[in-house]
This record gives structure tokens, C-alpha cells and sequence, in this order.
């Protein structure tokens, strides 16, 4: 009984560590598996919504004339850093079409509209920046400026706008941004338009209500 006494105590041992090296595994194993799953948006993520009134000064046509554009945008805001909104603008200013018709008097129409996707950096602070681009797709044609009918067919084009603002808040729900994009029109087919007619540097200004 002596001879099987620290046998017995051996055997007793390693069973213990093995068991408790067993337990200590598994709780490697639950802590692993309720690790949470790596994201792109720190969460609980913030959602926000605004809509915009957008003014946009830029020479538009064959004679780059001085234009008005106006237009809405509406955002999704997600952590009060990234946009994903609409974008949608139209030709204010009359623009006389280019001489190369018999009927006189035909002025140009166009607007284009598309996804924007947004960056802002330090929404929180008075004054901040914040760029943005769009993309999407325009319409242009000419038509009787006293009758209003349309005079040729309408012609669809490709625009990509980036664009920097200065954005003031003036109050937690209003806020005003002012800056510049580059209009850049692909595809252009329109009788006496080509793409230089339709692109050309902006200068934009925009009246913001919402939840930021």
C-alpha cells in the first residue's frame, strides 16, 4: 500500500492539471468567440439627416456666360463624418443656344443631378470643412424661349462634381456652407455643345436644416 501510495498521488496530480488546463481552454475559446466583429463605424453609430438649398455661380455654354444654377441635396449623416446623400441642380440663367439653327430665339436647358458621398472633418466646431463629390448624370436641350416648346432632341451626359466647403454653424440645427467644385461634363452630343460647355469651376453656396 506504501509502493502505490505516491503512485496514486502522481496520477492524482496530472489529472488535476489537465483538467484545470482544460477549463482555462475553453474559457480562451468563449472569451474568443464573444470577441465583437471588427466595423468600419464605431458603434452605437450616430444618425443624422439634412436637407439642403444650393446656389452654384458658373459660366455655362459656348460663350461661358456668368450663370445661376439652383439646386436641393438631401444627406444621410453617419457618425457626423460621412455623407451619403442626393444631389439635384438646374440651369437658372437664360442662355441663349448657339447660332447654328433657323429658328431664332432658342435658349439652352439643362440640370443633372446624382449620388453624392461625403467626408466632414470636425463637425462639432464652428467653423469646419467638408468635401464631397458627385456623380451622376445630366440632361440638356434647347427650346423656344416664348412658347417653351423643346426644338431638337434631348441629350443625356455623364457629370462628376468634387467639391471643398467652408461650413459655418450658425445654430445646432442650421447651418452654411460656401466653396468651390469642378463641374466636369462627359459626353456632351448636343448640336453645338461639347463637354468644356457644359463643365467649368463653381462657386457654391448652401443653406443647411437638419439633425447633424
Amino acid at each position: 500500500m506504501k509502493k502505490l501510495l505516491p503512485s496514486i498521488i502522481i496520477i492524482f496530480s496530472f489529472s488535476t492539471q489537465s483538467v484545470v488546463a482544460a477549463t482555462n481552454d475553453s474559457g480562451k475559446a468563449r472569451q474568443s468567440s464573444a470577441a465583437p466583429s471588427s466595423t468600419l463605424l464605431k458603434e452605437p453609430v450616430h444618425h443624422g439627416i439634412y436637407g439642403a438649398a444650393v446656389m452654384k455661380f458658373s459660366p455655362v455654354g459656348p460663350e461661358g456666360v456668368n450663370s445661376l444654377l439652383i439646386g436641393g441635396e438631401l444627406y444621410w449623416v453617419l457618425n457626423k463624418k460621412y455623407l451619403l446623400g442626393l444631389g439635384l441642380n438646374g440651369l437658372s440663367t437664360v442662355v441663349k443656344a448657339p447660332a447654328v439653327f433657323p429658328v431664332e430665339g432658342l435658349v439652352l436647358v439643362t440640370n443633372y443631378g446624382g449620388l453624392v458621398l461625403g467626408y466632414v472633418h470636425n463637425s462639432h466646431k464652428l467653423i469646419h470643412l467638408e468635401a464631397h463629390c458627385l456623380g451622376g448624370i445630366g440632361q440638356a436641350f434647347y427650346r423656344d424661349q416664348e412658347y417653351n416648346a423643346t426644338y431638337n432632341q434631348n441629350d443625356a451626359y455623364l457629370i462628376f462634381e468634387p467639391a471643398l466647403n467652408v461650413v459655418l454653424n450658425v445654430t445646432s440645427a442650421f447651418r452654411i456652407g460656401a466653396g468651390l467644385s469642378y463641374r466636369a461634363a462627359r459626353r456632351v452630343n448636343l448640336i453645338g455643345l461639347d463637354n468644356k460647355d457644359l463643365s467649368g469651376l463653381t462657386l457654391n453656396l448652401s443653406f443647411r436644416v437638419g439633425r447633424f
